[in-house]
């Protein structure tokens, strides 16, 4: 059942967030458990490594079991078509996925790969807003991008049933994250409606994080168990955000 009323995309208030996967049921439901002994606001569940896809009855299962192990917490369903088996990196597959996540009601945002056919995108950002689910369109670099390229991307995609982003890119300097900003800026200066996530990734990203640097994103990527080489872990950054007065209350 979809926890809608607690999330807020709020650059001042920025959600941490926490990886599940797991390639089997079994796995999803430890990697919970897991979860649920380290602070957090938000999971993000990758169907594209759990190896019940595409079958929608066993993702039924991997989601039901999200929803019961962590009592219903809020979490982001992403699933990009090039994480799929390679026979069914269609068009058609990758929306039945969606359709059937979105209907399943339990996942609260849905994150969708922005080279998804335009007219697909525009009907299942649709659907989620008909729902009260909140649509994510991932927009990926392959390398640092410039600051005017950001604001085209999200421009170009603007005219979409979405008003929300995501923006991943690998950092290999600081500068490359304060570029991205500014991009990021100047769209937003036109449409301050829209909620833009920043996601650089690297440990160049992992070092700013940790320095309290939370690039007015609204969600922040984090690992459990003491973070990895590129992902401070949730505990660090909850404290963080903590002394900074930016932490979400709980209810």
């Amino acid at each position: 059942m979809s926890n809608l009323a607690n999330i807020r995309l709020n650059r001042k208030k920025p959600l941490v967030c926490v990886p599940c996967e797991g390639e089997t049921v079994g796995d999803i439901c430890y990697r919970c458990q897991q979860i649920m002994e380290e602070p957090h606001d938000l999971i993000e569940f990758n169907a594209g490594k759990f190896n019940g896809m595409p079958n929608l009855s066993q993702l039924w299962n991997a989601l039901l079991m999200i929803a019961q192990v962590t009592k219903e917490e809020p979490f982001i369903f992403t699933c990009h078509i090039k994480d799929l088996p390679e026979y069914y990196q269609t068009e058609r597959d990758y929306r039945d996925i969606l359709t059937f996540c979105i209907r399943s009601g339990l996942a609260d945002i849905i994150e969708m790969d922005e080279h998804t056919d335009p007219d697909t995108l525009a009907d299942l950002a649709e659907q989620c807003n008909d729902t009260g689910l909140i649509p994510l369109i991932a927009i990926h670099f392959a390398t640092a991008p410039t600051a005017a390229a950001v604001t085209e991307r999200l421009t170009s995609l603007s005219d979409l049933e979405t008003l929300n982003f995501r923006i991943t890119f690998p950092a290999a300097t600081a500068d490359d994250i304060r570029t991205v900003q500014e991009g990021v800026r100047d769209f937003l200066s036109d449409n301050y409606e829209y909620k833009v996530v920043i996601n650089p990734t690297g440990p160049v990203a992992k070092a700013e994080l940790l320095a309290g640097n939370t690039f007015d994103s609204p969600i922040l990527y984090t690992e459990i168990h003491g973070g990895t080489d590129d992902l401070p872990s949730s505990q660090e950054i909850t404290a963080i955000l903590k002394e900074k007065g930016m932490a979400v209350k709980k209810d």
